[in-house]
């Protein structure tokens, strides 16, 4: 047969091509096996979490995440951490997770994470992106809430409670956006959140003590004394505390 540059040309053509299919198949059905290894692990890592078993729980999503990093292995790794009270590499897990993939739950556990660490600009901003997420959520708006009052932030702070309260009233969140009012010297409308507070959970010597207190700041010391009384078959220590604070001159 004569000599044909072009036929043999598209002979080897053909042959790279063949090779090719082949690799990328052989890839493929290596990186199903990795993915299907590292999902292993992750659900290897849950059940360990389960039964509390954090340092094996801990050990299979490192192992999962080393083999293909996804969110399930990170936000395993998160929640692990957090049991142990491990905030730091929480906030790298769940920073890790979120990078991965938009999750409100993740946002509002990395929120939790810098809040413990006293992160408090840090646990803001987790907080927002968390209510970005998933704006109907009474914990995320009353956690962004609590950061708030750690800034010092009373306005935002009093935003933020309001919208908590909105979703799902609670007497911790009526408490806080009446300290909040209270801080902002609205005593009126802190007394009115307190004596809700008080409707919701009549037990709670810190609604007495906040009530006792705004009624006393807003020159009614009749009303602060009568508050004292109440608090003291509560707890007699807040109840001394508050009397102190009505006798002072």
């Amino acid at each position: 047969m004569a000599y044909d540059p072009p036929m043999r040309a598209r002979q080897l053509l053909l042959t790279i091509c063949c090779l090719a299919f082949v690799a990328t198949t052989g890839s493929a059905q290596n990186r199903a096996q990795i993915t299907k290894q590292a999902e292993s692990l992750v659900r290897q890592g849950d059940i360990y979490r389960d039964t509390k078993d954090w340092p094996r729980a801990i050990d299979a999503y490192q192992r999962a995440r080393a083999l293909e990093p996804s969110f399930g292995a990170f936000a395993g790794l998160g929640l692990a951490y957090d049991e142990q009270k491990d905030y730091r590499n929480s906030v790298d897990a769940w920073k890790r997770a979120l990078a991965i993939k938009p999750d409100a739950t993740a946002a509002n556990r990395l929120g939790l994470a810098h809040y413990y660490l006293d992160e408090t600009q840090a646990a803001v901003a987790a907080f927002q992106q968390a209510i970005q997420l998933k704006s109907d959520s009474p914990s995320y708006n009353y956690n962004l809430g609590l950061a708030y009052l750690d800034l010092k932030d009373y306005p935002n702070a009093a935003n933020a409670f309001k919208n908590s309260i909105a979703l799902t009233p609670t007497a911790a969140a009526l408490n806080n956006l009446g300290f909040a009012y209270h801080q902002l010297e609205r005593y009126p409308e802190a007394i009115a959140q307190y004596q809700e507070a008080i409707r919701l959970d009549s037990k709670s010597a810190d609604n007495y003590y906040g009530l006792g207190m705004s009624y006393l700041h807003s020159g009614n010391k009749d009303k602060a004394l009568e508050t004292q009384k109440t608090l003291q078959s509560l707890n007699p220590a807040l109840a001394r505390k508050l009397l102190d604070e009505i006798q002072q001159p």
